[in-house]
């Protein structure tokens, strides 16, 4: 009997060891890094492995409708998919001051109202009083005086009319996001992540190492990433042969998931893969491909950054540019923040509806946790409670378009522009 105790107790150790050793191991490879020497900021969006023997074709989505799709597996590493410029502190003044002299628009200064045109991008001043003439004594007094109340902001955003701008449009927002139904639930950075979870996805991902959907093959020759910790494969200028005759779309926008398994274990220019860093051209081809050229895909998107776009991201400075070059027009950026200051959906929601109300649509900048970071999304839309909607290219695979809100107090929204046809 006291032998069967010893036994019992030795087999109670020995099974105490081996789980602590392999906690241990878990841990120890769940956090090892990719081999790199770009500098790899902290955080987010995490990387996806992608296993899904999907269509190389993505079905088109009507509103109401549901398309059940297989979450893929996900393993947390320090990427993200924003390279951290500095904004200057003039622009980061002057959009700070622009967004407190819209809050007390119209705002009435001597015989004139201040008053922001949200169509036309700019601030009208006219007179108070219809009868008032703009003659030149009075236009040179009233700006003398503008310049002495908001010396942040150039004199060219103010624009002089004897008539207020138009009235922005009421419209009663009534959002219906598509559900794209999860079988299985993706970790996201803010979430905890339980050992033996991350235990279940590696030996997922080492069973799918062989069985990756043969659509691969039809995209340009480039062996795609297959594992977390190997070093992404050297870039080819692609020729994408993508047809995106079927696209995911909510209304009249495109949406393109970073994570996409026709494109996103492709390698960036500068290093990791599409689906790792590329939150910035996924979102840039959303906007080309919903506002300019419907067949305009993240690999188009990809190939105009070049080597600005890699492991350290992606600027939103290059974002602008490629915007730009491509027909869209990009309105003057309204909001600019320090990397740890971003305003709250509470604060800016307001802002962003005004602009959605002109017929704008927002290239955004955000953290989504407290020690930096950043990710870029696309705000097509913001409901009467204040809920930004997006088209966001890694957390809002699962639902199109994404409520950003269900993340609050995040995100951190740190920089904002109005992008149109």
């Amino acid at each position: 009997m006291e032998n069967n105790k010893k036994i019992v107790n030795y087999i109670l150790f020995f099974l105490i060891f081996v789980l602590i050793f392999l906690l241990i191991f878990i841990n120890w490879l769940t956090k090892k890094p990719f081999s790199n020497k770009e500098r790899v900021t902290n955080a987010f969006p995490t990387m996806t492995i992608n296993q899904s023997n999907s269509s190389l074709k993505t079905k088109l989505i009507e509103k109401n409708s549901s398309a059940p799709t297989i979450a893929l597996p996900t393993i947390e590493v320090n990427f993200t998919g924003v390279q951290e410029v500095e904004i200057p502190k003039e622009i980061i003044n002057q959009t700070h001051q622009e967004l407190e002299l819209k809050k007390e628009s119209p705002y009435l200064i001597d015989s004139f109202f201040i008053e922001y045109d949200y169509g036309n991008d700019h601030f009208v001043v006219y007179p108070k009083n219809k009868n008032a003439p703009l003659n030149e004594e009075n236009l040179n007094r009233i700006k003398e005086k503008i310049k002495n109340n908001f010396p942040q902001i150039p004199e060219e955003r103010f624009k002089y009319s004897p008539n207020p701008p138009p009235p922005l449009p009421k419209k009663e927002a009534k959002i219906e996001p598509t559900l794209i139904v999860s079988l299985t639930p993706y970790l996201s950075p803010t979430e905890f992540h339980n050992p033996f979870s991350s235990l279940v996805e590696i030996l997922r991902i080492l069973y799918g190492m062989g069985n990756f959907s043969s659509d691969i093959s039809k995209l340009p020759n480039e062996n795609p990433v297959i594992s977390p910790f190997l070093t992404p494969t050297s870039f080819q200028n692609y020729q994408p042969s993508i047809s995106i005759t079927d696209q995911t779309r909510y209304k009249n926008f495109v949406y393109f998931s970073q994570c996409d398994s026709r494109y996103g274990n492709y390698s960036l220019p500068g290093g990791c893969t599409i689906c790792q860093a590329g939150c910035g051209p996924t979102t840039v081809a959303m906007i080309i491909s919903s506002y300019k050229n419907r067949v305009f895909s993240p690999l188009d998107s990809v190939n105009q950054y070049g080597r600005k776009v890699g492991c350290i991201g992606s600027s939103y400075l290059d974002a602008i540019s490629i915007l730009i070059q491509n027909g869209v027009k990009v309105g003057s950026i309204f909001l600019a923040t320090d990397y740890y200051a971003g305003k709250k959906a509470t604060e800016i929601a307001d802002e962003f509806r005004k602009y959605i109300l002109a017929g704008k649509t927002i290239f955004t900048l955000a953290n989504f946790r407290s020690d930096g970071g950043g990710h870029f999304f696309w705000v097509i839309d913001v409901d009467t409670q204040g809920n930004i909607w997006a088209f966001d290219p890694y957390y809002g695979r699962y639902q199109i378009p994404y409520n950003e809100n269900s993340r609050y107090p995040y995100p951190l929204y740190r920089v904002a522009f109005p992008v149109s046809p």
